[in-house]
């Protein structure tokens, strides 16, 4: 079974198709947050999506700076 037109869209980090509404998908959001004492923030206020969205694993492989580094197995 394919994704419907309605939620077939490109992943903003790889290109590749994905689902929009599947679980696990990311959606770019912005906001505002407050900054805690010790740093860093709580979560986002008032937050805005835009229409970018993205697969898990790419944001998980982003998020370590492995984006666009390929493996032995392919992955």
């Amino acid at each position: 079974m394919g994704i419907p037109a309605s939620r077939r869209t490109l992943c903003a980090l790889c290109s590749l198709e994905l689902d929009s509404d599947a679980p696990g998908t990311y959606q770019w959001t912005s906001g505002w947050v407050m900054r805690r004492q010790d740093g860093g923030g709580h979560s986002v206020t008032l937050p805005e999506r835009a229409p970018r969205w993205a697969h898990r694993l790419c944001v998980d492989r982003a998020s370590r700076g492995t984006l666009h580094q390929s493996s032995l197995f392919g992955d």
